[in-house]
């Protein structure tokens, strides 16, 4: 049994996605400052999942946020997550 392909994202939804990229880029240096260690995108995945789901997340998982080239819809709960994590306002996303 063949899955459906995702329908491709909107530009607004691409620009969502390229904005939470480019705050995870300029952010992630802050949080190694306040927590002394790097942020990777592993880390990054961890820590959102365990806030959304209970349980980690891979590396691969959060990449298909931070990724304008995927088809995956960004969620609320998980920009929400990542906000806190790197202490920006949800709205600079959209």
């Amino acid at each position: 049994m063949m899955s459906k392909a995702k329908p491709p994202l909107t530009t607004e939804q691409q620009a969502e996605k390229a904005r939470l990229r480019g705050l995870y880029d300029r952010l992630k240096g802050g949080w190694q400052e306040r927590n002394g260690r790097y942020l990777s995108q592993r880390l990054l995945a961890e820590i959102v999942g365990e806030m959304v789901s209970g349980e980690p997340w891979t590396q691969g998982a959060i990449s298909q946020y931070l990724s304008e080239k995927s088809a995956t819809k960004l969620n609320a709960a998980v920009v929400q997550a990542m906000a806190q994590v790197l202490t920006f306002d949800p709205a600079e996303v959209g």
